[in-house]
């Protein structure tokens, strides 16, 4: 699989007598296309993406606030009630 792109850059080299071999390579992968393979088609599914759930650590600190928040809203609700009274 490698000899048509080794092929590819011997010619880039003769084009550009000179250059080092790394800008010589830079070149040929501009100009390089790999020739077309017939290849079977297959009948691909997409991916479908992967809905990711929150890691627990996440979800656990979320619940501890809220039940905080909840505690403390209860909290003020009752001391609303008594000054009611």
């Amino acid at each position: 699989m490698g000899y048509p792109w080794i092929k590819h850059v011997e010619s880039t080299i003769k084009l550009h007598p000179g250059k080092k071999l790394r800008e010589v390579l830079k070149l040929a992968k501009k100009t390089y296309r790999k020739s077309p393979t017939v290849s079977k088609k297959h009948n691909k599914r997409h991916k479908t993406r992967r809905k990711h759930r929150k890691s627990t650590r996440q979800y656990k600190k979320k619940n501890k606030y809220k039940k905080k928040q909840k505690k403390r809203d209860n909290k003020q609700r009752k001391s609303k009630r008594n000054r009611r009274h």
